[in-house]
């Protein structure tokens, strides 16, 4: 019995790593997507086009980035000790608010504020 268990988290760690090596590759496969683009503007002769896709390649990175931040504040959230105040704690006063949306929302509000000269309370 417990060399079966022994083998047993021995492959759980074997399948955690083969998991890992495939998020690798697929976000390896990410980084050919600017390629890609400039491979498809390359023939487009229109200025207007251009100065399009340009503005919808900055709109999708700084998404991309609020979104990373955004998870990343409601993750150092989940580590804050209970006895120290936490702006999740405060949320969940109002039972309307305590929806991981909700929670998701109000973090990606916040980020995106902080990347206007004018940030505002949240």
């Amino acid at each position: 019995s417990g060399l079966a268990d022994v083998i047993g988290i021995v492959r759980i760690s074997k399948t955690l790593r083969l998991g890992r090596l495939l998020r690798l590759i697929r976000l390896l496969r990410a980084m050919k997507v600017p390629a890609m683009i400039n491979e498809l503007t390359d023939g487009l002769q229109s200025e207007s086009i251009l100065t399009a896709i340009a503005i919808a390649k900055s709109i999708a990175l700084i998404t991309i980035v609020n979104h990373f931040i955004a998870c990343g504040w409601i993750g150092l959230a989940a580590w804050v000790p209970s006895d120290m105040p936490c702006w999740t704690r405060h949320m969940d006063d109002n039972a309307e608010q305590t929806s991981g949306w909700f929670r998701y929302l109000t973090a990606l509000h916040w980020s995106l504020t902080q990347f206007t000269p004018a940030s505002m309370e949240v």
